[in-house]
């Protein structure tokens, strides 16, 4: 499923990331994107950016949060990454960096 991020989602407006081109928001799995979590802090939508990078599945830094960050938060991440037939959505492949962070 993907959704498009666009100025019609109204928590998009607010982002403090909007316009941003100086600042990384896709850096290197091994990279912890400090510089992009930085924008993400001081941001008025934070929680809505978040909550849509972990409905969506999205890449990068969202809500001041990686990839793996948000893959920790989920529910199925929580009970050992494996989840019962019928519940949520598999997970995004992890790259190697993340699954070597996670152990796998």
């Amino acid at each position: 499923m993907i959704a498009p991020i666009s100025d019609h989602q109204p928590w998009v407006v607010g982002a403090a990331c909007r316009g941003c081109v100086s600042v990384d928001f896709f850096p290197d799995p091994a990279d912890a994107g400090d510089d992009a979590k930085a924008v993400c802090m001081g941001c008025a939508v934070r929680q809505p950016c978040l909550d849509h990078a972990l409905s969506y599945r999205e890449l990068g830094i969202w809500g001041g949060t990686t990839e793996l960050e948000r893959y920790q938060m989920r529910p199925d991440a929580q009970q050992g990454g494996r989840r019962r037939l019928g519940q949520g959505r598999p997970g995004p492949p992890l790259r190697p960096a993340m699954q070597r962070a996670s152990g796998g």
